[in-house]
């Protein structure tokens, strides 16, 4: 910590301001000058300092209490978080009708920013002002709101179904079928429409009702669905593989059964990825992938700075976004989203809208900070299970940047503006390091179908079919009636043809029966899984037509082109892709050629 005095804090002071100060507590009339100020403050500080803290403010105490009891530094932030007041901060000259205070000569500002208080006067606070309580956060008590000016309160609880929906997502990439945008890799919107069809629980519903949507109404988008495409390689289960996704060896390891240890290990991979921005998601911040992504923080320190402050959070107890945003500062934990001028991040349009203009509102840093957080919460943790959210949709809430330039003609500023509550889950303790072991609190689905012969299934307590539970029963099944569902071979075939086994299926059926299925249900499963099994995948091939029977005949039997094709009748020749090019000059020994 720079060492400082109060006097040299007095010597940057005006003669003016230090007698203001001065009279205030109680210097002689006959003492003017400038010298003979900074001598009987200095004096006054060192013998009297309970008496010269008597003359602040109660917000005044409070920082001087926390810098006294906090090294020596005063961390505005930490105080705003605490308190929820404006930190006070010195003031080198007083306007007219300002009130002085001796604060002002007890708190130094350094050339970097950081306020600070001399160890001496450290030393003497701790005496006689009591210590800071620690930082805490409140929990809602009881159920949260269902309503939220107007506006129903949604939930995603996603704890219960993230294994399985995650596999079915690796089984997609395993499959090839999700396809990713060339520069960036992220999710195209062919992507996004086979992700949301895998997703076991309904995307978040961020849209308003329909009537009271207009021709210059902006649709929120897919957030899970979404997501899902990025959080896979974020956690490492997969990788970009030229317009693809494709597993890699610890994504093989987690679809063939992994749980919440290769989980956790995923977490930590994604607190510590710099690859992707959830700052990005709020696409109505322009210029962050131009000349903005340099006044940009690191993502890690962001994820990692927030996943420490959340160690204070409660298990399993709902709180606000603001009192989850708040005790990030009060702890300490604070993070930037800037690291430089924001003046290449803007609404609309760069010369007007810039964030660099400052509007006299809420302070833009925090503002960028909080809209962080939203994205953060929903868009990473959310979808991972690690928290549970409710939310009301986004539009016209404007809970930062409200009235400014370029804003006028947006219905929202991030699609999570509508968040409301956050809830750690016990599986979010877990992966986050705060709790040494995992048990996921299962709902036993003991009897909630019975299996008959038929093949149909028979909801024996309807009221315990939860929308998790109604998801697993699509993975198999079909709804017949509203009790009664029937198995269904194509959504099995669909579930093996994205990636998945005909072992999951088992498993899910004797978990939702608790038993063991009936014969003639066994031996169906084993000869669609043998007819599923019969053909092993594909390739792409040219399928090259020749001039005669004699001609394809000689090129197939050839002792070098026949390693690079096979026949495909009479006078048709199928080359693999990856062939055609050592096709090409086998052939050319022949004296044969293929046109382009």
């Amino acid at each position: 910590m720079p060492e400082s005095t109060s006097t040299e804090i007095m010597n940057q002071m005006r003669a003016e301001e230090l007698r203001r100060v001065a009279r205030l507590l109680g210097i002689p009339k006959d003492l003017r000058r400038k010298g003979e100020l900074i001598e009987w403050l200095s004096r006054k500080i060192r013998k009297s300092l309970p008496d010269v803290v008597r003359h602040c403010s109660e917000n005044e105490k409070l920082a001087l209490a926390e810098a006294a009891f906090g090294a020596g530094i005063l961390e505005p932030q930490v105080f705003w978080g605490k308190y929820g007041k404006v930190c006070p901060a010195p003031k080198s000259y007083y306007g007219y009708g300002e009130t002085p205070s001796p604060f002002d000569l007890l708190v130094a500002l350094d050339s970097v920013g950081t306020l600070y208080i001399d160890n001496a006067v450290a030393d003497q606070l701790r005496y006689f002002l009591p210590e800071p309580e620690k930082a805490t956060i409140e929990v809602v008590e009881g159920n949260i709101p269902q309503m939220h000016g107007g506006r129903p309160v949604h939930q995603h609880c996603g704890e219960p179904i993230v294994f399985h929906e995650l596999r079915r997502v690796l089984g997609l990439a395993q499959a090839g079928k999700l396809p990713l945008t060339a520069k960036r890799s992220t999710p195209t919107d062919a992507c996004v429409r086979r992700l949301g069809e895998a997703l076991m629980l309904p995307d978040l519903d961020l849209e308003e009702p329909g009537a009271e949507r207009d021709e210059w109404y902006t649709e929120a988008g897919p957030v899970r669905a979404y997501a899902w495409g990025v959080v896979v390689q974020l956690c490492g289960w997969c990788k970009a593989a030229g317009s693809k996704l494709e597993l890699t060896r610890k994504g093989r390891a987690m679809l063939a059964g992994g749980g919440a240890e290769a989980l956790k290990e995923g977490v930590e991979r994604l607190l510590g990825d710099d690859e992707f921005d959830e700052l990005n998601r709020i696409n109505h911040i322009r210029g962050q992938n131009g000349k903005g992504k340099r006044a940009l923080s690191k993502p890690s320190l962001r994820r990692q700075s927030i996943a420490v402050a959340m160690r204070g959070w409660p298990t399993d107890r709902w709180i606000t976004f603001d009192d989850a945003f708040r005790f990030i500062c009060a702890s300490g934990n604070t993070f930037s989203v800037l690291r430089g001028d924001p003046w290449d991040l803007y609404f609309c349009e760069k010369q007007y809208g810039s964030l660099g203009y400052d509007y006299g509102d809420q302070n833009d840093y925090d503002g960028l900070a909080r809209q962080y957080l939203r994205a953060f919460l929903v868009e990473t943790m959310a979808t991972l299970g690690l928290v549970d959210i409710a939310y009301v949709y986004p539009h016209e809430l404007w809970p930062e940047f409200d009235g400014r330039w370029g804003t006028d003609g947006l219905a929202f500023c991030g699609r999570y503006d509508g968040l409301r509550h956050v809830r750690l889950t016990p599986l979010g303790a877990y992966c986050l390091g705060f709790a040494d072991a995992y048990e996921m609190a299962v709902k036993e689905p003991a009897g909630l179908v019975k299996i008959l012969p038929n093949l149909e299934l028979v909801l024996v307590n309807d009221a315990s079919c939860s929308p998790a539970d109604t998801a697993r029963l699509e993975l198999f099944a079909s709804p017949k009636t509203e009790r009664v569902w029937r198995i269904d071979q194509q959504r099995i075939l669909a579930h093996i043809e994205s990636g998945g086994s005909m072992d999951e299926i088992r498993k899910e059926m004797e978990s939702l029966q608790k038993g063991d299925l009936p014969q003639n249900l066994v031996t169906w499963l084993d000869e669609l899984e043998r007819k599923a099994m019969a053909l092993k995948g594909g390739t792409q091939c040219i399928l090259i037509e020749v001039a005669d029977e004699a001609t394809a005949a000689l090129i197939a039997h050839d002792s070098k082109a026949s390693k690079y094709c096979l026949p495909a009748g009479n006078r048709h020749l199928a080359v693999p892709a990856k062939n055609e090019r050592a096709f090409r000059s086998a052939i050319k020994k022949l004296g044969y050629v293929l046109p382009r």
